[in-house]
């Protein structure tokens, strides 16, 4: 996802938990956050940026929703069963001719 396209979709997400908080966006910070909680979820943020979200995170709590959404959907992303691999995949079979023309030895599958 692009960087214009991750703000757009953050911005969003965050109208919607201010809507559900019963606050109003009108305040630009919470704006310029939108993009910044994603990368505060992530770890990626340090020194001032981080400080100053947190900051803000401290007396919004839309954005702290928003925050709390994010983490009650990468659980249930992470708790989705992955589907089990073929034996005998196409990336086996890959992999297994590149490790023969590489002079190894094919491995049992």
């Amino acid at each position: 996802m692009t960087m214009c396209r991750l703000a757009d979709f953050n911005s969003r997400w965050l109208a919607d938990e201010h809507l559900m908080a019963g606050t109003d966006m009108s305040d630009k910070a919470c704006k310029a956050y939108s993009v910044d909680l994603s990368a505060y979820f992530d770890g990626e943020l340090e020194g001032d940026e981080l400080a100053r979200l947190e900051a803000h995170l401290d007396d919004c709590d839309a954005c702290r929703g928003s925050l709390d959404r994010f983490t009650q959907l990468r659980s249930a992303l992470n708790s989705m069963a992955k589907p089990p691999r073929r034996r005998g995949s196409i990336l086996d079979e890959l992999q297994a001719k590149l490790k023969v023309e590489a002079g190894g030895k094919p491995r049992a599958s």
